[in-house]
């Protein structure tokens, strides 16, 4: 599959910005904690242990991202790259000023870095391929070497790609989205309900709730509710209303689309116990009855290391899952059970 890129939202990489005042190149290491290192601090409050092959493969996922956390600062060093290291989950935005971001992980903590970044241009390795897909990750251990030699001579595409950014009651919210935006009930069995307007159309909702993707996001969690791959510089949001309910007299219109840079989502809350979820569970807003939230692409992109061979690669993994998505209707009845 032949992968372009659109010209309009490239970026002439400059190393520039990023160098002290000794013409060392600054970096800010980003890195997960995985699994195992919090099994290991939480084992003592646990009900039940793990049994002994599930530890071992946590052990042996968390020595992987050692090992690719180790062979990237020996990269750094040897291009005597100017380099700080903080987890994912202590990051301060002072860190971030006037340097590159190179994340360890996978694309959990490229996307929870990315909420505190304006200009910074971001880099992802993925430190566990095995058990980790990856799809916004450029690198792994393997290939960083020949990566950040390419990045270092100015050759590694740079591209500015989409987020969407929130209002809640007239009120930017202090992050924006990357991956998805999921507006929901707090209870994952209790109905969502709301009203959806989108260029001058408006309907009453119910429904599990409405995923609004960007398309960085629209290669994950979108795909599996029925939504389609886009190319990652796109500039559309994605819609996709979640297990909608209605009655044949009543059947919405607004359940799945694209919504172009100069319009917005705006939906209105008609739960008590409504939740919005900004790239998974950790950045939630509480959205209560008569709450309005607009959703629109953000004028401030994120600068992301991206080439045709990774792109290519999310888009195969999306697809896969699209494509199975749209027969499951199919597959399920051909392999039902009946014991």
């Amino acid at each position: 599959m032949a992968v372009s890129f659109n010209k309009d939202v490239s970026d002439q990489f400059s190393l520039k910005p990023f160098l002290n005042h000794e013409g060392r190149l600054r970096v800010l290491l980003v890195l997960k904690k995985t699994r195992f290192d919090n099994y290991q601090e939480n084992k003592a409050k646990l009900e039940k242990i793990p049994d002994a092959d599930d530890i071992k493969e946590m052990q042996a996922g968390h020595d992987l991202h050692i090992y690719s956390i180790k062979k990237v600062c020996s990269i750094l060093q040897k291009n005597h790259v100017d380099y700080l290291e903080c987890s994912r989950g202590e990051l301060d935005t002072a860190l971030l000023q006037g340097r590159i971001i190179i994340t360890i992980g996978g694309d959990g903590t490229l996307l929870e870095a990315a909420h505190d970044a304006k200009e910074n241009p971001f880099l992802g390795v993925n430190s566990d391929p095995v058990r980790s897909v990856g799809s916004l990750c450029l690198a792994t251990s393997d290939t960083f070497e020949l990566i950040f030699a390419q990045l270092l001579s100015g050759q590694l595409p740079l591209k500015k790609v989409m987020r969407i950014a929130g209002y809640l009651n007239d009120q930017k919210l202090p992050i924006e989205a990357l991956n998805e935006v999921l507006i929901a009930h707090e209870n994952p069995a209790a109905m969502s309900r709301y009203t959806i307007a989108i260029d001058g159309k408006k309907e009453f909702q119910k429904s599990s709730g409405v995923w609004i993707a960007a398309p960085v996001g629209s290669s994950g969690a979108i795909v599996s509710a029925g939504g389609v791959v886009q190319n990652i510089d796109d500039q559309r949001m994605q819609v996709v209303v979640r297990e909608s309910y209605f009655s044949e007299e009543i059947a919405p219109k607004l359940l799945f689309g694209f919504v172009g840079a100069i319009k917005t989502v705006t939906i209105i809350s008609q739960m008590q116990d409504g939740g919005i979820y900004f790239d998974g569970p950790v950045k939630k807003f509480p959205f209560v009855l008569g709450s309005r939230l607009d959703l629109k692409v953000s004028e401030q992109k994120l600068c992301l290391f991206v080439t045709e061979e990774m792109e290519e690669r999310r888009q195969r993994i999306g697809r896969f899952r699209e494509n199975y998505h749209r027969q499951i209707s199919v597959l399920r009845y051909q392999n039902m059970f009946n014991f």
